[in-house]
């Protein structure tokens, strides 16, 4: 178990904004009119209007918890055991705790459907990843999600290069 309590506390904002935003990016690329990952269509524009007569006082933050719950329950069906994946950054689940109640309405999401690799390499949250530099520094040297999280981010936009075409296998 990590020395680190289960709070976001531990993160900082611009480090929830980041992993939240890419959480959230992925999962409307994944989307049926983006690129198709997986059956979903809750970040698409006739789920939207399906969830604003079901959830008609927050249809975005039901878009947005539906959308997650969508990508998570993929990613874990696709990667079995302890695997470490964007949605499961860690063992204890220390993320999935530390993010429960962080909130997803101030989280840009595309509205325009991203269509391609490249269109999704050249969205802001993945732009301000690959500027490690230039950007809100994402992870912090021994902090709460230290290297175990270093390593899933750097491998889960290595991925993303990687079928972009803008990095060698």
């Amino acid at each position: 178990m990590s020395e680190y309590a289960a709070s976001t506390e531990n993160l900082t904002p611009e480090e929830t904004g980041a992993i939240l935003g890419l959480r959230l990016l992925i999962a409307r690329a994944a989307n049926r009119d983006s690129l198709a990952w997986w059956d979903d269509e809750s970040l698409t524009p006739p789920g939207g209007f399906l969830l604003e007569r079901v959830f008609p006082t927050a249809p975005a933050l039901a878009a947005r918890s539906l959308a997650l719950a969508a990508a998570v329950a993929r990613h874990e069906a696709a990667c079995t055991g302890e695997v470490l994946h964007l949605y499961h950054l860690d063992a204890d689940n220390q993320d999935g705790l530390a993010l429960r109640f962080a909130p997803l309405l101030p989280i840009p999401v595309p509205r325009e459907p991203i269509v391609t690799m490249d269109a999704l390499r050249h969205q802001d949250t993945v732009c301000t990843l690959l500027s490690w530099g230039g950007g809100p520094e994402l992870l912090r040297e021994g902090g709460y999600l230290g290297a175990v999280t270093s390593r899933a981010m750097v491998e889960t936009v290595a991925y993303v290069l990687q079928r972009a075409g803008r990095m060698d296998s």
